[in-house]
């Protein structure tokens, strides 16, 4: 696996390998952006909690998720993030994701596929409004039990992520979008 020094990313994100198994893996995941400490997957909740550079939602048993507040120049493979977001699932990092204009996609995946190979192929169909139906490419990268997921359409169709996680919390997430398909199609 081919991988570049920064993987992409603009020298004002701080880089360093955040897990053991993502070092072998050979994923670089930011671990600072806007001044902001980024925590570690499988780090508790308790790294973010109370601090002023992170908005979180949602129930912190159930699923929480942190965005950062206050990108500005932050960049992902040349392209401008639009958010950086921690994933929470009962009370431990198991998701980071860089979120960047889906105009883009093409552009990070080409550069991701030069530094990092061939992807698997996990797209699937996602519901149009008025009854169509449009596909959601989803690539996965995985090795060491270390997964980097580049999604087309991540929550929105104007938006497409880079998320880092785990194999176990991957194969979850994989079974959950499996288990909101309706005769093969999911609503976003």
């Amino acid at each position: 696996m081919k991988m570049n020094r920064h993987d992409g990313i603009s020298p004002a994100i701080a880089i360093r390998f955040a897990a053991v198994v993502l070092v072998a893996a050979g994923f670089q995941i930011p671990s600072a952006a806007a001044g902001a400490v980024i925590p570690e997957l499988g780090s508790g909740l308790e790294t973010v909690d109370g601090r002023g550079d992170f908005h979180c939602t949602g129930d912190s048993s159930e699923g929480l998720v942190c965005r950062l507040i206050g990108l500005a120049d932050e960049r992902l493979e040349g392209v401008p993030l639009q958010a950086l977001t921690l994933h929470y699932q009962a009370h431990k990092l198991e998701m980071i994701c860089r979120h960047f204009d889906e105009s883009r996609f093409r552009a990070v995946r080409a550069r991701l596929e030069a530094s990092h190979g061939a992807a698997a192929d996990h797209s699937e169909l996602l519901k149009a409004g008025m009854g169509g139906s449009f596909v959601n490419q989803v690539l996965a990268w995985e090795a060491g039990g270390a997964v980097m997921l580049l999604e087309q359409f991540h929550e929105r169709v104007v938006t497409s992520s880079v998320c880092h996680l785990g194999k176990p919390a991957f194969e979850r997430l994989l079974a959950h979008r499996a288990a909101r398909r309706v005769r093969g199609v999911r609503d976003l």
